[in-house]
Protein backbone atom coordinates (compact mmCIF):
# COMPACT_ATOMS: atom_id res chain seq x y z
CA UNK A 1 0.00 0.00 0.00
CA UNK A 2 1.32 3.45 -0.87
CA UNK A 3 1.58 6.08 1.78
CA UNK A 4 -1.08 8.75 1.52
CA UNK A 5 -0.33 12.20 2.87
CA UNK A 6 -2.14 15.48 3.10
CA UNK A 7 -2.26 18.68 5.13
CA UNK A 8 -0.81 22.08 4.44
CA UNK A 9 2.73 21.72 5.78
CA UNK A 10 2.46 24.81 7.99
CA UNK A 11 1.48 22.97 11.16
CA UNK A 12 4.21 21.61 13.48
CA UNK A 13 2.17 18.43 13.99
CA UNK A 14 2.68 15.41 11.78
CA UNK A 15 0.48 12.38 12.35
CA UNK A 16 1.11 8.80 11.28
CA UNK A 17 -2.20 6.94 11.10
CA UNK A 18 -2.70 3.17 11.03
CA UNK A 19 -6.12 2.01 9.88
CA UNK A 20 -6.69 3.95 6.65
CA UNK A 21 -9.57 1.83 5.37
CA UNK A 22 -11.52 1.76 8.60
CA UNK A 23 -14.18 4.18 9.75
CA UNK A 24 -12.11 5.79 12.52
CA UNK A 25 -8.88 5.93 10.51
CA UNK A 26 -10.59 7.58 7.55
CA UNK A 27 -12.25 10.10 9.90
CA UNK A 28 -8.88 10.93 11.49
CA UNK A 29 -7.58 11.86 8.05
CA UNK A 30 -10.60 14.09 7.40
CA UNK A 31 -10.16 15.78 10.79
CA UNK A 32 -6.48 16.40 10.02
CA UNK A 33 -7.37 17.90 6.65
CA UNK A 34 -9.98 20.20 8.17
CA UNK A 35 -7.44 21.47 10.72
CA UNK A 36 -4.49 21.73 8.31
CA UNK A 37 -2.52 19.02 10.12
CA UNK A 38 0.02 17.05 8.11
CA UNK A 39 -0.73 13.34 8.20
CA UNK A 40 0.27 10.16 6.47
CA UNK A 41 -1.47 6.83 6.41
CA UNK A 42 1.01 4.09 7.24
CA UNK A 43 2.21 1.86 4.46
CA UNK A 44 3.36 -0.98 6.69
CA UNK A 45 1.67 -3.63 8.75
CA UNK A 46 1.34 -3.32 12.52
CA UNK A 47 2.61 -6.83 13.11
CA UNK A 48 5.92 -6.18 11.31
CA UNK A 49 8.41 -4.28 13.47
CA UNK A 50 10.72 -3.49 10.54
CA UNK A 51 7.77 -2.02 8.68
CA UNK A 52 6.90 0.14 11.72
CA UNK A 53 10.49 1.32 12.00
CA UNK A 54 10.55 2.23 8.30
CA UNK A 55 7.29 4.18 8.55
CA UNK A 56 8.55 6.08 11.59
CA UNK A 57 11.99 6.78 10.09
CA UNK A 58 10.55 7.92 6.76
CA UNK A 59 7.63 9.98 8.02
CA UNK A 60 9.14 11.30 11.28
CA UNK A 61 5.74 11.78 12.93
CA UNK A 62 5.09 13.81 16.05
CA UNK A 63 2.18 11.48 16.89
CA UNK A 64 1.12 7.95 15.95
CA UNK A 65 -2.53 6.93 15.89
CA UNK A 66 -3.51 3.29 15.84
CA UNK A 67 -7.03 3.14 14.43
CA UNK A 68 -6.59 -0.39 13.11
CA UNK A 69 -8.83 -2.90 14.76
CA UNK A 70 -11.24 -5.77 14.51
CA UNK A 71 -14.19 -5.22 12.26
CA UNK A 72 -16.90 -7.19 10.57
CA UNK A 73 -18.62 -4.15 9.09
CA UNK A 74 -17.85 -2.85 5.60
CA UNK A 75 -14.79 -0.62 5.51
CA UNK A 76 -14.64 2.84 3.95
CA UNK A 77 -13.46 1.16 0.73
CA UNK A 78 -16.61 -0.96 0.65
CA UNK A 79 -14.85 -4.18 1.58
CA UNK A 80 -16.61 -6.59 3.90
CA UNK A 81 -13.97 -8.81 5.48
CA UNK A 82 -14.82 -12.48 5.84
CA UNK A 83 -12.42 -12.92 8.73
CA UNK A 84 -11.19 -10.50 11.31
CA UNK A 85 -7.83 -10.23 12.95
CA UNK A 86 -7.07 -8.42 16.17
CA UNK A 87 -4.68 -5.60 15.43
CA UNK A 88 -5.70 -2.62 17.55
CA UNK A 89 -5.10 -3.42 21.21
CA UNK A 90 -2.84 -6.35 20.45
CA UNK A 91 -0.28 -4.39 18.43
CA UNK A 92 -0.38 -1.04 20.23
CA UNK A 93 2.49 -1.95 22.59
CA UNK A 94 4.49 -2.92 19.50
CA UNK A 95 4.57 0.77 18.55
CA UNK A 96 6.37 1.76 21.73
CA UNK A 97 9.73 0.15 20.93
CA UNK A 98 10.31 1.90 17.59
CA UNK A 99 9.03 5.16 19.11
CA UNK A 100 11.62 4.98 21.87
CA UNK A 101 14.30 5.13 19.17
CA UNK A 102 13.27 8.58 18.02
CA UNK A 103 15.64 11.41 18.96
CA UNK A 104 15.02 12.58 22.50
CA UNK A 105 12.87 9.57 23.38
CA UNK A 106 15.36 7.46 25.31
CA UNK A 107 17.44 4.39 24.50
CA UNK A 108 16.60 2.03 21.66
CA UNK A 109 15.63 -1.55 22.31
CA UNK A 110 17.87 -4.38 21.18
Amino acid sequence: MDQLANGNGNNPLKFLIYGRTGWIGSLLGKICESHGIDYTYASGKLENCTSLENDIATIKPTHIFNAAGITTAPTSTGENPTRSRPSGPMWSPWHSDPCRCLPGQGPCYN
